[in-house]
């Protein structure tokens, strides 16, 4: 037994509350909800800085998310209970699978809470006396849980993204599977060598050694293995998108996301020169080693134009790190967002394109949105003028809008 297990509630702090929640639009919203009405808030952005949160500050309720990336919601609820039993632990879930909710209720929560939760629910379910029902009326409150059948399918999770990985094998364990993963097709290889899984979930864009390579591979080592291709950049005739996204580097305003049918040089000047009248000429301009960036037809382009052209080294994709960031905020979500054509995508990106700018706060800003950087406003100055609920996706996307 832990040595922290025997006295973790003793000094439990009755009115303290830890918000673990991946969307920082989200966790925001419910910290202000909750400390407008007198509660002390630390927050987490994933199952793993919750554990840290809960053994420095002795809460006496969490609010978890359960899909995060790191270490998952169900997860983190068993490490939390095992940590202090009597924490009141509340989840809150966008997943519509009730075999989540089953397991979650199992595993000690409160309740689950679909989202979007309005403040009262919220609160209701940190102070009510008794525990609530589960939100669906035919489901038990508890089930039994225990390992894994024998026979229980393997898969191997493959996928760059680690909140895509978490969120595969919180769904999958849930059913019964056994999950590993990795985040590359080389280490898939590893793994497929070390142990053949039944079935391989493999992503299209990865670094290092690509899907489509990893699966030519896989099946050389073990043909019997089955395997899904997924890519959140593809639409659901099977093709591939290109997706041109142009930011601005001080407030990492998003000022161009499209996806092209075609990739040239004409095309990306062309769409560079659509942005420079729309915004202003910039002084550089900065882009990995892609041969259509170093093509003599490119270069000459900006030259014509007066930019100066920054390439990162090869192989330092963190040089031009923001860009980075911004598409794997932009993939992350778009990986659950089924799309059916390449308008509908356009539309889609539009729309998180308006996400980027004016809804999500920036940790790197001070908390402004990109849009409010771009502007040069004071932020939290003075209070909004209006507020407006935005919500796209499917609930992939939400958060407040405030016009200052």
């Amino acid at each position: 037994m832990s040595p922290m297990t025997t006295n973790a509630g003793a000094d439990r702090a009755p009115r303290v509350v830890v918000v673990v929640e991946d969307d920082t639009d989200l966790r925001e919203l419910y910290a202000a909800c909750l400390e407008g009405n007198g509660w002390s808030v630390a927050r987490a952005a994933n199952g793993l800085d919750a554990l840290v949160q809960i053994k420095r500050v002795r809460p006496a309720s969490v609010v978890l998310d359960l899909l995060m990336p790191r270490l998952g919601g169900l997860e983190a609820l068993k490490r939390i209970k095992a940590f202090d039993p009597a924490i009141r632990v509340v989840v809150v879930t966008g997943a519509e699978d009730l075999a989540l909710t089953r397991q979650a209720l199992a595993l000690g929560a409160r309740t689950v809470l679909k989202k979007p939760v309005d403040p009262e629910t919220l609160l209701s379910a940190l102070t009510e006396a008794s525990p609530s029902a589960a939100p669906d009326s035919d489901s038990p409150r508890t089930v039994p849980t225990g390992p894994p059948a024998a026979h229980a399918g393997r898969v191997l999770v493959v996928d760059d993204e680690a909140e895509v990985c978490a969120l595969l094998q919180d769904f999958l364990v849930t059913k019964g599977y056994r999950v590993r993963s990795a985040a590359d097709g080389a280490a898939a290889l590893r793994e497929v060598i070390e142990e053949a899984p039944d079935l391989v979930l493999l992503d299209v864009d990865m670094p290092r050694l690509g899907g489509v390579e990893a699966l030519t591979a896989i099946r050389a080592i073990a043909r019997q293995v089955r395997v899904i291709m997924i890519s959140g950049k593809a639409s659901l005739d099977a093709r591939t998108r290109i997706v041109l996204g142009i930011l601005e580097h001080a407030s990492r305003a998003a000022l161009w996301l499209e996806a092209l049918e075609t990739k040239s040089s004409w095309i990306l000047i062309s769409k560079l020169i659509a942005a420079i009248r729309r915004y202003g000429k910039p002084q550089a301009v900065r882009t990995d080693n892609e041969p259509i960036f170093v093509s003599r037809t490119f270069r000459f382009a900006l030259l014509v134009l007066g930019i100066r052209h920054q390439r990162t080294d090869p192989g330092c994709p963190w040089q031009n790190g923001r860009v980075e960031r911004f598409f794997g905020t932009l993939k992350a979500r778009l990986d659950r967002l089924a799309v059916d054509s390449f308008e509908t995508l356009n539309g889609a990106l539009a729309e998180f394109r308006f996400f980027y700018n004016h809804v999500r706060p920036h940790q790197n800003l001070a908390g402004l949105t990109p849009a409010e950087a771009w502007a040069g406003e004071a932020g939290f100055a003075q209070p909004p003028r209006h507020e407006y609920w935005f919500e796209a996706w499917d609930g992939l996307l939400s958060g407040y809008y405030l016009r200052r």
